[in-house]
């Protein structure tokens, strides 16, 4: 193997022994932006019973301090799907009274190799969704059901999500 080979692959394999952390605000009616709300554990964003309205995902951290974008839409109330958006940037309104419906979440550069993003929705209403990953929706559309609650974490592509 060249040398040249072997950095590329010392590159890929420092990727498999990465953890993260990764952060949201969001925003429900009647309560306004909850801050820094962490993910990879059993947090949740979002206020049970008053609907979401928009989110705020930070950059992910990994163990060595480096952060990571990450990009997300949101489907909203009468608005359908908005652009798609990169970490630090607001998907959805406040103060216009419009519900989140659905999300979708990617991860970006070279951590969708060894990782994956997983998120699931709380519907009003409704209960939990089941955990999806990797740009899946989680929520609905078209069928006028607010979230009220989402949870997300980055875990490696071999384990599984719930």
């Amino acid at each position: 193997m060249s040398k040249t080979d072997l950095r590329k692959e010392a590159k890929i394999s420092s990727y498999r022994y990465l953890t993260f952390s990764i952060t949201y605000d969001t925003h429900s009616e009647n309560v306004g932006w909850r801050y820094n709300i962490p993910g990879n554990d059993n947090s949740y964003g979002g206020s049970s019973g008053l609907r979401l309205e928009a989110v705020k995902i930070h950059k992910i951290t990994d163990n060595n301090g480096k952060k990571w974008n990450v990009t997300y839409n949101v489907h909203l109330q009468d608005l359908d799907w908005q652009s798609w958006v990169n970490a630090e940037t607001q998907a959805g309104t406040t103060g216009r009274a419009i519900r989140l419906e659905a999300i979708q979440i990617k991860l970006e550069n070279n951590l969708t190799k060894h990782y994956k993003i997983c998120y699931r929705a709380h519907l009003l209403g409704g209960g939990w969704q089941g955990w999806v990953q990797d740009g899946a929706i989680a929520g609905t559309f078209g069928r006028a059901q607010a979230l009220d609650q989402i949870q997300m974490k980055v875990v490696s592509k071999n384990v599984s999500c719930s």
